[in-house]
């Protein structure tokens, strides 16, 4: 029962927050956040919030809770790890890359009487999200914020283009941010650079077993494909990535601050979401780059005063308005034009239906009992399939 990739399409669209943006959010409008919204959490978020406990300030610890506790845990996943989707595209796995959620969480097949379905289980950064939401960290956390901190203020951006001359790929410069997709199209299609490409790659995953690492190679010298585009998608994307970010970089278009990469881990996550919103100058200036056109760089300071017009909104219902709300509506916003958040809706979601919001609460008894012991019942299958599968 190997642990198996898990794709999700959320019941809500899809966005990304860099800390920058969800730090300017006052607890109220994070609520309305994860009310109306589905929030997937890349790795370098929950590592930005860790790294906080090293600012050697009086109110650190407040700060990093704080934030933790606006990563909520319902309405949200934590993605899975960039640099494993990029060998496991390697590999030959289909990573799908259209705004859904790739979970980090361990899963596999299990069988019960009722059938055959998917186990999730909860994965470890979820639980230490739980203990900092808490206000538990443990003395290796700590350490570990000072060293990744650290680390990331002494990145040496030059090493990068020196790695791809080294291999024969020579950066090109460009006079303008608008010439940089054009450029960097250009370089991805150059046929005689592929196995430079897949080079570097493997080179980026230095720490990816041997035997993994060879089977990749064996699997492209047996390949049709002889673009990296072809043979693995989403280390296609990932190496566009980088290859935006260091045109940029050799063009003057983007700052050569060190953090600058610390930020570009950001855009590894774009396919795994509808829209994306930052306050941060660099990924105001990079993500449109990347994303697709059926996905939203959303304004940051927009995002937060509709949020703020919701919550108030909200509160201003009498009781019976909001219970009215919450089953025919559920997490969907009235429509309103001048609404970012409506307007994601009605772009990325089917349309609104009577009735598809929270309906247990004008259920008859009988129908949630019955639920609730089906429920009890299918838990107790798949424990005990959990303590024995070859039953």
């Amino acid at each position: 029962m190997a642990d198996m990739m898990v794709v999700m399409l959320p019941p809500a669209p899809v966005l990304i927050t860099d800390k920058s943006a969800i730090e300017s959010l006052c607890p109220e409008e994070a609520r309305f956040l994860y009310k109306h919204l589905f929030i997937n959490i890349p790795q370098i978020l929950l590592n930005e919030i860790l790294a906080d406990l090293s600012k050697g300030i009086d109110n650190a610890l407040i700060r990093v809770i704080a934030l933790a506790n606006k990563t909520r845990d319902i309405d949200s996943v934590i993605n899975m790890y960039y640099k494993r989707l990029c060998h496991e595209s390697l590999l030959g796995s289909n990573i799908v890359m259209d705004g859904r959620v790739i979970l980090s969480n361990p899963s596999k097949t299990v069988h019960t009487k009722e059938g055959t379905g998917i186990l999730i289980d909860e994965s470890t950064e979820e639980r230490n999200r739980f203990r900092w939401q808490l206000g538990d960290f443990s003395d290796e956390e700590k350490q570990a914020a000072k060293v990744w901190r650290e680390q990331t203020r002494n990145y040496d951006l030059s090493l990068y283009t020196k790695g791809f001359e080294k291999l024969g790929v020579k950066i090109p410069r460009v006079k303008s941010c608008p010439e940089i997709p054009e450029a960097t199209e250009a370089l991805l299609g150059d046929l005689s650079l592929q196995n430079s490409f897949l080079s570097w790659l493997l080179l980026m995953l230095n720490r990816a077993p041997r035997s993994s690492q060879e089977a990749i190679v064996e699997r492209w010298k047996r390949s049709d494909e002889r673009y990296i585009k072809g043979f693995a998608p989403y280390a296609h994307y990932y190496l566009k990535v980088y290859l935006t970010f260091l045109i940029g970089l050799e063009s003057n278009v983007f700052s050569p601050k060190s953090t600058n990469r610390l930020d570009l881990e950001y855009c590894f996550y774009l396919p795994f979401c509808q829209a994306f919103t930052s306050k941060d100058k660099f990924l105001i200036k990079i993500a449109p780059l990347l994303l697709e056109p059926f996905q939203d760089f959303v304004d940051p300071l927009e995002l937060k005063t509709d949020l703020n017009r919701l919550a108030k909104e909200w509160d201003s219902l009498p009781q019976e308005e909001k219970k009215e709300r919450s089953v025919h509506y559920g997490k969907r916003p009235q429509v309103n034009k001048e609404s970012v958040v409506s307007r994601l809706w009605e772009k990325h979601m089917a349309p609104h239906k009577p009735f598809s919001g929270n309906i247990l609460s004008v259920m008859p008894k009988e129908e949630v009992a019955r639920m609730s012991d089906y429920l009890m019942k299918l838990t107790k299958e798949i424990e005990e399939f959990e303590r024995d599968p070859n039953e």
